[in-house]
């Protein structure tokens, strides 16, 4: 299953975080069930499981039946952290400028680099 945040295609998301993988990457916090979701707050880390397991303002380890957090992932390992950051800067400008909302899409084969970060991470 995938989650398109803004124009981005985000694997997730994940309530079973033993999905995540050590990978770089963006990392959507989500809240919401029934395939209603709203972006929390989005980082980069080098390792998207550790961000997860370690992470100190959501408890992901307990659960919570007052919040159902959700992770999203785009895992971006061609990507530099300060790509990443821009790559962050470029998602919340594209919901910014929409008012676009998390949304769910199926799962179909893409390639989850953007166009516009591709030629990056391929020179």
């Amino acid at each position: 299953m995938t989650v398109l945040i803004g124009s981005w295609e985000f694997e997730g998301p994940f309530g079973n975080l033993s999905e995540l993988h050590d990978e770089p990457g963006l990392v959507a916090i989500l809240t919401g069930k029934n395939d209603e979701y709203e972006l929390i707050e989005m980082e980069e880390s080098d390792s998207v499981k550790s961000f997860i397991d370690t992470h100190n303002k959501y408890n992901f380890r307990v659960e919570n039946a007052d919040e159902d957090l959700l992770v999203a992932v785009y895992y971006c390992s061609d990507l530099t952290a300060s790509l990443r950051f821009g790559l962050i800067e470029e998602v919340m400008k594209e919901l910014d400028d929409t008012g676009a909302d998390v949304e769910e899409i199926e799962l179909t084969p893409a390639n989850l680099l953007h166009p516009d970060f591709a030629e990056v991470a391929n020179s």
